[in-house]
């Protein structure tokens, strides 16, 4: 499993929050996709999902996915830094901190 760096892991990051802002407009009805825009974000946040599976994540710190584990992102199997006992979820893929 390669490692991914830190540089990669926030890239993808600043990408996928950039994805909430989008979601968060179609929310609002402040925007509108056409079906080949969505069908783009949507293949591009599978391929994320799939890099983020297959690295390994031991190298991020644990304060580098705050805000990044609310996108429901499975991060098992990765080593990544995340202490569970001190995170609370709250549904809808929700985390805050104890």
């Amino acid at each position: 499993m390669p490692k991914m760096s830190i540089e990669r892991f926030r890239e993808i990051k600043a990408r996928v929050a950039e994805f909430a802002e989008i979601a968060e407009k179609i929310d609002n009805d402040e925007l509108e996709l056409s079906k080949e825009e969505k069908e783009r974000i949507e293949s591009e946040l599978n391929q994320i999902a799939d890099e983020i599976h297959t690295s390994d994540l031991s190298d991020i710190p644990f304060e580098e996915y705050e805000g990044f584990y609310n996108f429901g992102f499975d991060f098992s199997g990765t080593g990544a830094n995340i202490d569970f006992n001190i995170i609370t979820m709250l549904g809808n893929d929700t985390a805050r901190f104890k």
